[in-house]
């Protein structure tokens, strides 16, 4: 996916979410489904996929993008398990263990929107009880443009305004193709998960002059 962004003349990079898996420290799966699970392999796994991912970048030769990455809820894990275990406060964490400030990335805290040229981007909309809550209603409720992650499904919604449109995007993922047969949760929705990327050109106020999307079959060799 590096490959395929660095030669683009892309101003802003941003990555909704859920890059660092961690399944060692899931409440989703059982003792016995875990064994063999490790944190520090997690963490590994996740610091050299984001190297491989930087390294092109690195050897362009314009103007580096600026690069966000929107905590998802996968990486929230590691704050609620050192919540619920505080002798681990110091010894792990998100900003200590991921790589994210050796490469340049703006972090945005789990929940929380960063406004992107009007476009107010979050890895998923948290409703009252701190659940994730569909991106349609939200959208149509509020107006405004908003991009979330999360789902694995891409969908586009687009509401008419005086001038342009405002918008609402579920961008789909980046997992791998066989992610369903390692984990279980995700296999029954398999059929609807979208892979790939999205380039939005000449972005103001919520809305684009141009907007791609790319399937990671075009760019990988699955």
């Amino acid at each position: 996916m590096g490959e395929y962004l660095a030669p683009e003349d892309c101003d802003i990079v941003c990555q909704v979410g859920d890059w660092y898996d961690m399944p060692s420290i899931t409440d989703h799966r059982g003792r016995l489904e875990g064994e063999g699970d490790r944190y520090a392999l997690d963490i590994e796994v996740g610091n050299q996929a984001l190297a491989q991912f930087m390294r092109p970048f690195r050897k362009r030769k314009r103007k580096m993008p600026h690069f966000i990455f929107l905590v998802g809820n996968h990486e929230y894990r590691i704050d609620r398990y050192i919540q619920q275990n505080p002798k681990l406060a110091g010894s792990i964490g998100f900003n200590k263990d991921t790589h994210f400030d050796k490469w340049g990335w703006e972090v945005v805290p789990f929940g929380r929107y960063r406004n992107i040229g009007g476009f107010y981007c979050t890895h998923h909309i948290l409703g009252k009880a701190g659940r994730p809550v569909a991106l349609g209603p939200t959208f149509t409720k509020r107006g405004v443009s908003l991009v979330v992650g999360h789902t694995h499904e891409s969908h586009h919604i687009k509401i008419p305004r005086q001038a342009g449109y405002s918008h609402g995007l579920d961008v789909g993922c980046m997992t791998r193709s066989d992610y369903a047969n390692a984990e279980d949760w995700s296999a029954p929705n398999e059929h609807s998960t979208w892979r790939g990327i999205h380039i939005m050109e000449g972005v103001a106020d919520g809305d684009y002059q141009k907007y791609t999307e790319i399937r990671a079959e075009e760019f990988t060799d699955e």
